[in-house]
């Protein structure tokens, strides 16, 4: 599950490298992060050349590699850009950057959202396949447990509405 941190949107000159995202998430622990980047809103769009464009992410005001990254676009008038996850220290901040190579891409909407790519839900996943769950079995609730075999991660409990049974987490 994607979380959204940050979005940011503005109309921009992409003919220089510009900056469409900047924030300092505010987690006391690593995060796994995913950057998304709309170019064109149907009004103030890409003009259709193409080309190299290039992408360049801080974190902690060191350049992820390779810098930049240079992706193909077709001659779409409106794409997304979406980065490779990457991971985020606690109190690091996150900038983004892109530059087109058309010299007419000087009026564009562009709409930038940083995601927390959810490690957690990693570990969710693989708590409930390897860890110690339990079941009762007169109300079908499940109750997951962590890598400790005691501490609650999350109860699932049905509901059956119209023959349809619902698992809900909590």
């Amino acid at each position: 599950m994607l979380t959204q941190l940050d979005q940011e949107n503005a109309d921009l000159d992409l003919t220089s490298l510009v900056t469409v995202l900047t924030h300092t998430p505010s987690n006391s622990h690593a995060l796994r992060c995913i950057a998304h980047i709309e170019l064109g809103d149907g009004s103030k769009d890409l003009d259709g050349s193409g080309g190299d464009f290039e992408l360049v992410v801080t974190i902690g005001g060191q350049t992820v590699q390779p810098s930049p990254e240079t992706i193909a676009f077709s001659t779409d008038v409106q794409a997304v850009i979406q980065t490779r996850s990457f991971a985020v220290p606690a109190g690091a901040q996150v900038v983004v950057r892109i530059q087109s190579p058309n010299s007419a891409d000087t009026d564009v909407d562009v709409t930038a959202t940083l995601y927390d790519a959810g490690d957690t839900e990693m570990h969710m996943v693989k708590a409930a396949l390897a860890n110690k769950r339990e079941h009762t079995i007169d109300t079908g609730v499940d109750v997951i447990k962590d890598d400790d075999g005691s501490t609650t991660l999350r109860t699932l409990t049905p509901s059956e509405t119209n023959g349809v049974v619902t698992v809900t987490p909590s």
